[in-house]
């Protein structure tokens, strides 16, 4: 029986070759799924009362010596159009409670101080009149002022265009406080010729009105924001902006508009920029997240957003140190996207 035993070399077991393929990035110009538990919506501080403020400046033409203002006068219809483009929207249904109108007279150095004072104003005047008569706005909120002779703006002009007399001109400016002297001398000081120059170049400028409108926005219902964020955004706070955008699925172009018209409304907030780089992402516009997030990078609720573009860009490793970076902000969502990419 030993005679049939057999020598049997060892038999070695040989463990499988497991290879586990990596899933592969989400690429630009499609919805990006993944993204959308690992992008950030931020929640806007609550803006209870809206309060607005518009600026315009107006170059109103007077008859020579005269201060009554006339629509018709020369260029002043344009002038007009550029405050009517302000006031009219604002004026449109019950949406706006005025709270002042501000008006503001500017004069051009030439003539005595004191009449130039007094023109300023009564010109301001006669243009509070227009807009009470034109807009029905009460006395209470018109609020008239006259800054006189605006030495500040001549000042300002000359330095920064420099022209050849300009540094003499400065030089009598900052030297005599008296205004009436200080013209008197610039007449001497730069000839009639020069002078005559200054004036035709920069005197038409200072002669202006400056006009702030100051008012409330009441809160609008949803079914409202829904039409004026496409036809009067500035009528809505971030928190009606994003109601909106509740209407529509994420990774949508509509939804993705939201709140690149509220980042356009708001462009210095640092919430309406990281939302629309959260909105960009997932809609697939990796190049334009990024745009928003240039703006808000050094701020460390940008932390985790700025991971989820390096993920995206193929830069694992900077991901994690911007993940990491933002446990601190915000946790579980920072936490989540760790785990993910690991």
């Amino acid at each position: 029986r030993k005679d049939c035993l057999l020598d049997l070399p060892e038999i070695k077991v040989i463990e499988p070759v497991v290879i586990v393929e990596e899933e592969p990035l989400p690429q630009k110009g499609a919805i990006c799924e993944p993204c959308m538990s690992m992008v950030s919506y931020l929640t806007p501080t609550e803006e209870p009362l809206k309060v607005r403020s518009e600026q315009n400046t107006l170059y109103i033409e007077y008859a020579v010596g005269g201060t009554e203002f006339k629509a018709d006068f020369k260029n002043n219809s344009t002038e007009l159009q550029k405050l009517k483009e302000t006031l009219n929207p604002l004026t449109e249904g019950d949406l706006v409670t005025f709270k002042a109108i501000n008006v503001c007279g500017y004069a051009s150095p030439d003539g005595s101080a004191k009449t130039n004072d007094r023109v300023a104003t009564k010109r301001a005047d006669s243009f509070a009149l227009y807009l009470r008569g034109s807009y029905h706005f009460p006395d209470s909120i018109l609020n008239v002022t006259s800054a006189g002779e605006d030495w500040d703006s001549l000042i300002k002009m000359l330095e920064e265009d420099k022209p050849a007399y300009a540094d003499k001109a400065l030089e009598i400016i900052n030297k005599y406080t008296n205004l009436d002297v200080r013209e008197a001398r610039l007449k001497t000081g730069l000839g009639a010729t020069t002078y005559r120059t200054m004036i035709n170049e920069y005197y038409s400028r200072l002669r202006r009105l400056s006009i702030s409108v100051d008012y409330e926005i009441r809160e609008v219902r949803n079914s409202e924001a829904a039409t004026l964020i496409y036809t009067n955004p500035k009528m809505l706070n971030l928190q009606e902006m994003y109601g909106v955008a509740k209407n529509f699925q994420p990774g949508t172009k509509e939804y993705k508009e939201v709140y690149e018209i509220a980042a356009t409304n708001y462009p210095a907030d640092i919430v309406a920029n990281i939302n629309a780089a959260s909105a960009n992402i997932v809609y697939g516009d990796f190049d334009r997240a990024q745009q928003y997030m240039e703006r808000v990078k050094d701020d460390p609720r940008a932390w985790n957003n700025l991971g989820v573009l390096a993920w995206l860009s193929g830069d694992s490793e900077i991901a994690k140190e911007w993940f990491t970076k933002a446990l601190t902000i915000e946790p579980e969502k920072a936490q989540e996207n760790l785990n993910k990419i690991k």
